[in-house]
């Protein structure tokens, strides 16, 4: 095969020039064509160039798909301070990776990247779409902007445009990397000048080990938090000042927006069926909020607050009530109740212990009646 030495374009006509001295001219206009090196109209590609060149070129220019491949293509071309072999090689990719428009990245990104590899065109990566590899060289050149290189493996791709467009991110990972031990350290073995060794010998003195890895993951576990609860409640100006403070202040923002949203659920769902019930001897608190069921949690000793809310309760899966003295109103037995069928599940009392009363016994039974008529309304 042929090698490619330059591409130009002059409107709608595109002039391949090859090592041979010789070249092929398509013609991008109605009807196209295309003139081989022989000077006569050729009916397929020209076999003077790969196959898969040739069709990363007249696939990309061609515009069968989107006129913006065909500008993309175009403005590549036409560069002329970059080599031919970083034309070709972008035009492979833009062929045959980048099949959507909004696959494409900016293309002042592209033009930086390109003009990058162009120092270096013998060592090019492998063909991938074009903006999966602009934006891994971009990430790159910030990482090693700020000396972050060697913990690219442990920062997400997600959370990589976040480096350069973050300060305080960026400022974490940094004071993440350097070991904040080393200086306090070094005081104190020359404070007593000896070595670590007989630091310890003679005082017991140790040193902790910095672990800059589990510190890098940390920062990012932090920020990947804060962008998801961010997306979550669909915040869109919040400015991060520092990750901790950020983290922590979101996270309490969050608490609250779920506490409310489970708490509404939660009172719909007890308030669907009359649970209310009384004889003269007890009757049925019908809690309404999370603090509610916290409160019955503790005073039982049960996971009302923990297990049974995470799984039953929040979801309106399950009804709780107390059954409650009337002249003293102390929670005696803790009740749940199947939302679906209304039967009673579980009727404990402290530390989930087994009720033997017989006068919360027959309440129970009466109970258990009053549920089956209120779901038979």
């Amino acid at each position: 095969m042929d090698t490619i030495i330059n591409i130009s374009r002059n409107r709608n006509t595109y002039v391949i020039d090859l090592d041979t001295g010789k070249h092929i001219t398509a013609y991008l206009e109605e009807p196209f064509r295309i003139v081989g090196v022989s000077g006569k109209e050729l009916s397929s590609r020209p076999k003077q160039i790969s196959e898969r060149i040739g069709d990363a070129f007249f696939g990309a220019v061609l515009g069968h798909r989107d006129l913006i491949y065909r500008e993309y293509a175009d403005r590549i071309i036409s560069l002329p301070d970059i080599s031919i072999k970083v034309k070709v090689f972008t035009l492979e990719c833009l062929y045959f990776y980048d099949w959507a428009i909004d696959t494409l990245p900016a293309w002042k990104n592209v033009l930086a990247v390109l003009r990058k590899w162009n120092t270096n065109p013998d060592n090019l990566p492998n063909v991938g779409r074009l903006k999966d590899l602009v934006e891994r060289e971009l990430t790159a050149n910030v990482l090693e902007q700020y000396g972050l290189v060697r913990f690219a493996s442990l920062i997400p791709p997600s959370l990589r445009p976040y480096i350069k467009s973050c300060k305080a991110f960026r400022s974490a990972l940094r004071s993440a990397a350097n070991d904040r031990f080393a200086e306090p350290q070094a005081k104190v073995k020359e404070l007593f000048n000896v070595d670590e060794a007989e630091l310890f010998m003679l005082f017991g003195i140790s040193f902790r080990r910095y672990n800059a890895e589990a510190e890098i993951r940390e920062v990012c576990r932090k920020m990947s938090r804060i962008v998801e609860i961010l997306d979550r409640l669909e915040i869109t100006d919040y400015k991060i000042e520092n990750i901790n403070r950020a983290h922590a202040d979101l996270e309490a923002r969050y608490n609250v927006e779920i506490t409310d949203a489970e708490n509404r659920k939660f009172a719909k769902a007890q308030t669907s069926h009359n649970l209310f019930y009384e004889n003269d001897r007890y009757y049925t608190r019908v809690p309404l909020t999370r603090d509610e069921c916290a409160k019955i949690g503790n005073h039982f000793h049960n996971c009302v607050n923990s297990f049974e809310w995470r799984t039953y309760l929040r979801n309106g899966e399950r009804h709780l009530v107390v059954v409650c003295d009337k002249v003293t109103d102390e929670m005696l037995v803790c009740v749940d109740i199947d939302s679906d069928n209304l039967t009673i599940n579980q009727f404990y009392g402290d530390y989930n212990a087994p009720i033997h009363n017989d006068e919360l016994c027959d309440f129970r039974s009466d109970y258990q009646k009053h549920l089956r008529n209120a779901n038979q309304q």
